[in-house]
């Protein structure tokens, strides 16, 4: 990744399907971009909450319904992420037989209410339980179109086609994963983004930061990818605190939504490291924010790769605003880095640890076997090998400093 290293060393790919209009009341354009797709019969899976405390967003359903005449609307208010079970339910709301009933799914929200719209535009179109299309299903009829309206700058799922849910039977989240569901056009309105509360920004913002980090270091990534990485980085380094401290600001909720976006872009095109499977393991059994648990644990993994002899955030140090008494070495800049991200989190107020969530001892000894079992194939992600012990030391700081 340094000077000496060359963009044709090796041979990869990277994967881009996306369309995206961003700005300030981007949103208010939905019903003439549907018109000019000549969509005729519309869906809208929102957000509950989102749209109870939104009034624009009642006037755009209600704007919608006159143009189109056929709108169905399905507000998401369920206190997590989907279950397959969930979608089997909700689907009948848009088919009926084996007849969809829209032409477009328009996801507004969170994670969830967009990740609802795609398992839908699946299952429109195909007529098997939600459950056995778990996984990367081949040879599925094409999706209903999605059109993805994300109202947190974190989840980037406004970019992928992946569609994450939770099966009651086995409390596994696993997901829907086909190239189908590409959202046709994605818009970033910073509007939307600015009211969410200071509790899901600090998830979500943390979880696209410590994203950016683990896609950087990754032995999976490649020179492409790590140009998101770091310009994810830069962003969300100096535009989480800003908005925290000014939810008006548009110019830094824009710089965070495109930050998000990237490290999204960077995850698409590399992979996670150990962060990954305990942000996956903690909200699947904690009721974690899968956001907050990324975030966290990409942090604690960057202060232990560190302090291993691994340095090679200091690409990173340049991005970041410094003092004029600027570290030289390798050594002191990675560490700058580091320190520089746990300071942030501490300055936003980010747990010091876990212990305020639905954590029991037990939970210690399972997700320890998560890690170093089922999901270790994940840690060989990690820039740098770890042994059980780092590993466990490592959970047990996250789950109770």
């Amino acid at each position: 990744m340094g000077d000496n290293i060359t963009i044709t060393e090796k041979i990869f790919d990277f994967i881009l399907r996306t369309n995206v209009k961003s700005g300030v009341g981007v949103l208010g354009q939905l019903p003439d971009l549907l018109e000019e797709r000549n969509f005729k019969r519309i869906g809208f899976v929102i957000d509950g909450n989102l749209y109870n405390n939104i009034p624009s967003l009642k006037n755009l359903v209600a704007k919608c319904r006159v143009k189109f005449g056929s709108v169905l609307v399905h507000l998401y208010q369920e206190p997590g992420e989907p279950t397959y079970q969930y979608l089997d339910q909700v689907k009948l709301d848009f088919k009926e037989g084996k007849n969809p009933l829209v032409d477009c799914l328009v996801g507004i929200g969170g994670g969830s209410a967009i990740d609802l719209a795609k398992g839908i535009a699946t299952l429109a179109t195909n007529h098997g339980k939600a459950i056995e299309y778990l996984g990367f299903p081949k040879g599925l009829n094409p999706s209903i179109p999605v059109i993805a309206v994300p109202s947190t700058a974190g989840t980037g799922t406004e970019l992928a086609y992946n569609a994450v849910f939770i099966d009651t039977d086995s409390m596994t989240k696993l997901g829907i994963n086909t190239t189908n569901n590409y959202p046709v056009l994605s818009l970033l309105d910073p509007e939307i983004v600015s009211s969410a509360p200071r509790s899901v920004i600090i998830a979500s913002g943390t979880g696209a930061l410590g994203r950016s980090l683990e896609t950087f270091v990754t032995p999976v990534g490649n020179e492409i990818s790590r140009i998101f990485s770091k310009e994810a980085f830069r962003l969300i380094m100096s535009a989480l605190p800003k908005v925290l401290s000014n939810p008006k600001d548009m110019e830094e909720w824009s710089r965070m939504q495109w930050g998000a976006f990237f490290s999204m872009a960077a995850l698409s095109n590399s992979s996670s490291g150990a962060a990954g499977p305990i942000c996956y393991y903690l909200a699947t059994n904690c009721d974690v924010p899968q956001g907050l648990g990324l975030g966290m644990s990409a942090v604690r993994f960057a202060r232990l790769n560190h302090e291993r002899g691994y340095y090679g955030y200091e690409e990173l140090f340049e991005l970041l605003d410094t003092t004029s008494e600027k570290p030289g070495s390798k050594l002191e800049k990675s560490g700058y880095v580091v320190e520089r991200v746990e300071q942030l989190f501490n300055e936003i107020k980010v747990p010091q640890d876990l212990s305020s969530f639905n954590i029991n001892p037990l939970h210690y000894k399972s997700l320890y076997e998560f890690c170093t079992v089922t999901a270790k194939g994940a840690f060989a992600n990690n820039p740098i090998q770890l042994d059980n012990e780092e590993i466990g030391k490592t959970i047990r700081s996250l789950l109770v400093d």
